[in-house]
């Protein structure tokens, strides 16, 4: 089921930007401190990653520092929240704890009146980012 969720956004993003690597505004979507870029557009691990597309990252960190570190410091940088998923609520990052609470599996954001869209995917070892940007 995931895979096919990451095949349709992936052929969603290929569809919608046939021919174009655009570049979403600044700042770009930062990178968690310490992640190795493994596949993917060319990003600059200082800058973070301006063009669409999708890549792939490396770290040892755990899914849920990861998921935390992006709801934390993309707002700052204009991203908002897309309110699908029950994790992305900020009460629920608030009370996390060792006691059972249930980290989100996905973190969505957009920007500039949703002309820029980011998805944040918690991998086996690392996470992908998923950035689309429209005109």
């Amino acid at each position: 089921m995931r895979a096919l969720l990451l095949f349709t956004i992936a052929a969603l993003v290929t569809v919608s930007t046939p021919g174009r690597a655009a570049a979403c505004g600044a700042p770009p979507v930062p990178v968690y401190p310490g992640a190795r870029q493994t596949a993917g557009l060319v990003s600059s691990a200082v800058g973070g990653a301006t063009g669409e597309g999708h890549t792939i990252w490396t770290t040892p960190a755990a899914s849920l520092d990861i998921l935390m570190f992006y709801y934390a410091n993309l707002p700052a940088d204009g991203w908002t929240p897309v309110a699908q998923l029950p994790g992305q609520y900020p009460d629920q990052f608030a009370s996390m704890d060792a006691g059972g609470v249930t980290a989100p599996s996905v973190l969505e954001f957009s920007r500039a009146r949703d002309a820029e869209h980011v998805v944040i995917v918690p991998e086996a070892t690392g996470y992908s980012v998923w950035l689309e940007c429209r005109d």
